[in-house]
């Protein structure tokens, strides 16, 4: 299982996404570790597609194609941490009416399809994309774009990154239109929206909705991935007041997404608002809204989530809050035990208490701007959560604290933790009074909202709450739990930590003492069974407690952490790992993986034949033509007598054979220098320890004794390195063979 274990940690590439996601996306590993075959019916160039036309169904056959180079970086291709579009074909498609197209692989193939449109004339432009979907029917793909009779449009039908080819079938249809569907209310046309006004619920069912060509590409609707919004349906909204309604799909059952835009008719511009997931998988928009004003609202779904029966709900703005007689600290309004309270800061000013105090250092300053004041008197015994999320657009900070007016002791202060808005937690007492603080980021602008105010009961103490009761990892799988921790004491704890990557919440602490001095992984990934953590998490990796950063990582395999670092056999390392955001807690399995040697020879510096840099967290070579990189890594013990290194190679070319060589000397001071498609990193009196090929999933393990095949003794110092074929066509640069990342390795006795 170790071999297995490493393979698929070296491959999982680094992710950026900082939002939570919903439990039926599937995860970016469970797409990339596919197997890597590929290709043809279209055509495997579109320099030579095929040319088909009108409404039909077309076979396809891409089971032996290649990726080519067009279509493989549109912006709205990116689904799941790729816009690539595997094993791809062509067609050059004429329509025969003007309207909408749609092109769809649902019920017609079991291949895992990407789709995307261009248009006609040859091999498309980058950034010309019209439409591109990965997921639409479970792992098919369907597309819609506007046509022009007569014109021609290039389609692409692929897989996702990693996926296999195979053979099917797109079925074209052309028109569009048509009904939101079942229940009524709503239209699958921007141009005869149903009308609606004021506010209340209106029932709508999009369940044989088309998904249209507006409102599909705007970066504020851009969130999991995709900026699309599938199976839309419209409203056409006259408002009854001023002010900041709410527009939602809360309570329904679809996974819904929606949008509002200012005016009538097919929007023209930017949404004022965009939502995909406020309240479960129900989305929630606030917009600022005129009386008689009118404005167009697009109801719809997820990416790949089906339609069905929902209600949109129009709420108006709260009665007024009063102004002015809270503004400070002396003045707090009076409230009382849990519920929501409305405040309003459009005319407050920015008192002087509360404005330097270190805990509330966050984005560059400690201010809050705008501050009013509650003193409010706890009901329960327990932690009390305040918060803004969902109760105010504006952008807010917030502080409670316990003391007097002039004499507080800040308990807890916070910036952003849900978007733009704050919370903030603080063990309280039934009866005592705690001053609540509600203000702005500094330069925001002040606003009207709500403050949910809660207490949950305390939970016993973690063990592993502080760095100096951490638990002990091993080699191997270690299940982490962080239920029931808070923010520990230690200086070197998730709150306020002074990490590079995001600061972790409800943070747990483990210690790691290195068996080989070499690469250490760690990753809370779904690697061989294990399964990943069930939360948003944060690792961090000091050299001791209220040490030194080692290593930090947000998100790598989805929105779990992965990382690697350089150990020193014998050293103890002190891992922290919590919650991406307040109150998210939960339970996983932590991967140690330790390697042998320093790797070196990284394909990520500039330094790559065709600009084939790899982009991976992890050391590794140029990236090849499976649109990865291969990497290499040793495991074992690096004892010349009794040898039990294996050198493990992963993200090859599938199928095909490389060599397994070392070298006295690591080439250009260890940066190594062009060769074929890769980085040649070892030289000098080179021996070949092992001819092998890869497996289907691009992993080569040597199985020789490296010690004694390379002839080394105690003492020594060798420079290990893997060369492969690359497919017969060239690889990313047109040459016949790659290489990884090198490895260091000195041998003892």
């Amino acid at each position: 299982m170790r071999f297995s274990i490493l393979a698929a940690c070296l491959f999982v590439g680094a992710s950026t996404a900082t939002a939570q996601q919903p439990a039926q996306k599937p995860s970016l590993k469970t797409k990339l570790i596919t197997s890597m075959s590929a290709t043809v019916g279209g055509s495997d160039d579109c320099n030579s597609a095929v040319a088909i036309s009108g409404p039909g169904t077309f076979n396809f056959d891409n089971s032996a194609a290649s990726t080519g180079a067009d279509g493989q970086n549109e912006y709205i291709c990116y689904d799941f941490g790729s816009s690539a579009v595997d094993n791809d074909v062509w067609f050059d498609w004429t329509a025969s009416a003007t309207g909408n197209a749609t092109v769809s692989a649902c019920n017609n193939t079991s291949v895992d399809t990407k789709i995307g449109a261009y248009p006609g004339g040859g091999c498309p432009a980058p950034g010309s994309a019209l439409a591109c979907n990965d997921d639409t029917c479970s792992l098919q793909s369907e597309i819609q774009f506007a046509t022009t009779a007569g014109a021609s449009y290039m389609i692409q039908v692929g897989t996702f990154p990693g996926a296999t080819g195979g053979t099917g079938a797109i079925t074209v249809t052309e028109g569009g239109g048509g009904g939101g569907g079942g229940g009524g209310g709503g239209n699958d046309d921007c141009l005869s929206a149903d009308a609606i006004s004021g506010y209340g619920s209106f029932a709508f069912d999009n369940t044989t909705a088309t998904t249209g060509a507006d409102g599909q590409n705007d970066y504020l609707c851009y969130q999991f991935g995709s900026s699309a919004v599938d199976n839309d349906i419209w409203f056409s909204w006259t408002s009854d007041g001023d002010g900041d309604y709410v527009f939602e799909t809360c309570g329904s059952s679809p996974d819904t997404k929606m949008a509002i835009y200012d005016g009538s008719g097919c929007p023209a511009g930017s949404p004022l608002a965009c939502n995909d997931d406020t309240c479960g998988l129900q989305s929630q928009v606030v917009a600022t809204v005129t009386n008689g004003s009118t404005y167009t609202i697009q109801c719809g779904n997820f990416p790949g989530s089906s339609g069905g029966a929902s209600t949109l709900t129009v709420s108006p703005p709260p009665p007024a809050c009063p102004t002015g007689i809270e503004d400070e600290c002396a003045t707090a309004g009076a409230i009382s035990g849990q519920g929501t309270f409305c405040f309003d800061n459009s005319a407050a000013t920015t008192g002087t208490e509360n404005q330097n105090d270190y805990t509330c250092y966050q984005f560059g300053s400690s201010a809050v701007d705008n501050d009013i004041w509650f003193a409010w008197t706890a009901d329960a015994d327990g932690q009390a959560i305040v918060e803004t999320c969902n109760g105010t657009s504006m952008d807010s900070k917030m502080v409670i604290s316990e003391g007097s007016c002039g004499a507080l002791t800040v308990l807890s202060c916070n910036d952003d933790t849900c978007g733009l808005q704050s919370q903030v937690t603080a063990l309280v007492t039934s009866g005592s009074t705690y001053y609540i603080q509600v203000g702005n980021f500094p330069g925001a602008t002040g606003g009207t909202g709500d403050i949910s105010v809660s207490i949950v009961p305390v939970m016993p103490d973690h063990p592993h709450d502080e760095c100096a009761t951490a638990g002990v990892l091993v080699d191997g799988a270690n299940v982490i739990d962080s239920t029931g921790a808070a923010y520990g004491s230690n200086p070197a704890t998730g709150s306020n930590a002074a990490n590079s990557c995001a600061t972790a919440n409800e943070d747990v602490w483990h210690s790691y003492t290195a068996t080989n001095s070499g690469l250490t992984i760690m990753a809370l990934c779904n690697l061989d069974g294990t399964p990943a953590a069930d939360f948003d998490t944060v690792m961090t990796v000091y050299d001791g407690c209220g040490g030194a950063e080692i290593a930090c990582s947000d998100d790598l395999c989805g929105f779990q952490s992965g990382l690697g670092f350089m150990a020193t056999a014998g050293s103890t390392y002190l891992v922290n790992i919590g919650g991406w955001s307040a109150g998210e807690v939960g339970t996983g399995t932590l991967s140690v993986i330790s390697t042998t040697g320093t790797p070196f020879c990284n394909g990520s510096g500039g330094a790559c034949p065709c600009g084939n840099d790899a982009l991976q967290l992890l050391p590794s070579g140029c990236v090849n033509s499976t649109t990865q990189p291969a990497s290499l890594a040793a495991q074992g013990d690096a004892s010349a007598s009794a040898s039990s290194v294996n050198l493990i190679a992963v993200g090859a070319v599938p199928g095909l054979p490389g060599v397994f060589f070392g070298g006295e000397n690591a080439i250009n001071a260890g940066s190594g220098v062009a060769f074929g498609d890769g980085l040649r990193c070892a030289g000098f009196n080179v021996v070949r320890l092992q001819v092998t090929a890869s497996d289907g999933s691009g992993i080569a393990i040597s199985t020789v004794d490296v010690a004694a095949t390379g002839g080394v003794s105690a003492g020594d110092r060798r420079f290990y390195q893997y060369w492969y074929r690359e497919v017969p066509t060239g690889g990313v640069c047109g040459n016949s063979h790659n290489l990884t990342n090198g490895v260091d390795i000195t041998w003892g006795v």
